[in-house]
């Protein structure tokens, strides 16, 4: 007698999967997503963290693939990098020994490993399945979209000096992009590793880090009108913290 996972449709391979990762009942989202899931409905479905929801999604979508059939046939989208790396990593162990593989692609990450796992859908030819055609244009124009940047951060000289610090150099390769006349409407630049986290008792490591992005902001602006766009930029600055 069926129960669990195994009374709510679940492939047999991956119950045996579920079992030696120590997961024997579904929690209630997977209750009560997973039979209308497995009947091709559409579910929209809202649960704490910690709550299965990646499971509730998962397991479904693997009872509908085809091992036997080598082309992409499920799509999942994540808002931000790490939750889909959490998503890939379900699926890995949920499908180990079942012949299904997962491609992971996303951006922020060294190109090989992007090609390589783009690599795993195919050749650049249309297929005639929407999933994979859609993945491998996305991938493609990321690949292109890269390679317009490095060649404009590559071939750009100026003698303004935009201080030290992080904050220059990523404004420096902005104003390199605007002088290359990219398309792009707005950039986004930010201080790393939350350098302004600073308590009242730091006011000279909080002088410092101003003066930093002064001295970023203003080799910035004094870079934009030696090209004679400053009428075409604005610069928008906002902070996370009210000290």
């Amino acid at each position: 007698m069926k129960s669990g996972f195994g009374e709510l449709g679940v492939d047999e391979r991956a119950l045996v999967n579920l079992k030696n990762l120590d997961i024997h009942d579904p929690t209630p989202i997977q209750t009560q997503t997973i039979p209308p899931l497995m009947r091709k409905r559409d579910v929209v479905a809202m649960a704490p963290t910690g709550s299965g929801k990646t499971l509730a999604f998962v397991l479904p979508m693997i009872s509908a693939l085809d091992p036997a059939l080598r082309q992409p046939q499920a799509l999942i989208l994540a808002p931000t990098r790490e939750l889909a790396q959490q998503i890939a990593k379900v699926v890995g162990d949920v499908t180990e020994g079942m012949g299904i593989d997962c491609a992971l692609i996303y951006g922020g990450t060294g190109y090989d490993k992007q090609k390589r796992a783009l690599a795993q859908l195919g050749s650049d030819e249309t297929s005639g399945n929407d999933t994979l055609d859609f993945l491998r244009g996305t991938a493609s124009n990321a690949a292109s979209s890269a390679a317009l940047v490095r060649d404009a951060w590559s071939g750009y000289r100026t003698s303004v000096d935009y201080g030290i610090g992080g904050l220059g150099a990523d404004l420096r390769k902005v104003a390199a992009l605007i002088q290359a006349e990219l398309p792009t409407r707005i950039y986004y630049v930010s201080f790393r590793g939350n350098s302004f986290d600073t308590h009242v008792h730091q006011a000279d490591t909080h002088a410092r880090l101003l003066m930093y992005m002064s001295d970023a902001v203003a080799g910035f602006i004094r870079d934009i009108e030696r090209m004679d766009r400053a009428d075409d930029v604005a610069v928008l600055m906002f902070t996370e913290f009210g000290r």
